[in-house]
């Protein structure tokens, strides 16, 4: 129904926000990683939106990025997963870290996720294997280590500036991120 939605960041809350357009606030839940990305309160910005419709609920969903929105479209198409499981994934995982996971079929990545067993996570891994965009599955240790970042809380800037320069895999590179944060401090 709405595709995106455009305004000033009226409030930020840990899963949602507040957007004011014209006037009319909307409320938005969205991931964590949508969240590092937002700019201040106050600041104009375009988010992508899903509406779901339950019995007793109509709710909008907000993404910063077209990918975020298709990795959720894709999730919440999985028997068992709903928006909020599909929002505590992609507070997580980024989409192209999901994609590459369900494209390699690592289950035991999506096992990671709060809320997600080994079969839940082994049925979104052959549900989506053949959904999911090719080209997400080169994604590098430099790109796990600053989604697992995002998930901690940091902004996108700050995730990407603690990993630059960093080499090794990715538990290696993010010690090394999370050391680099923990010295400037």
């Amino acid at each position: 129904m709405y595709a995106f939605l455009e305004g000033e960041l009226a409030s930020l809350l840990p899963d949602q926000v507040v957007l004011d357009v014209g006037g009319v606030g909307y409320r938005l839940f969205v991931s964590r990683i949508t969240i590092a990305a937002l700019p201040a309160v106050g600041s104009r910005l375009r988010l992508f939106t899903r509406l779901v419709v339950r019995e007793n609920d109509l709710s909008l969903w907000g993404f910063a990025t077209a990918e975020e929105e298709q990795a959720f479209l894709l999730l919440t198409a999985v028997n068992g997963v709903g928006p909020k499981l599909a929002m505590t994934v992609l507070s997580q995982l980024t989409p192209m870290a999901l994609f590459a996971a369900v494209g390699r079929q690592e289950s035991a990545r999506l096992e990671l996720v709060p809320g997600i067993g080994r079969k839940l996570a082994e049925r979104i891994a052959l549900d989506l294997r053949d959904k999911v965009p090719e080209v997400s599955y080169t994604v590098g240790p430099v790109d796990e280590a600053v989604s697992a970042l995002l998930a901690l809380g940091l902004r996108e800037g700050e995730a990407r500036s603690a990993v630059e320069g960093l080499t090794g895999d990715t538990e290696q590179i993010l010690r090394q991120a999370l050391r680099r944060l923990s010295e400037a401090k």
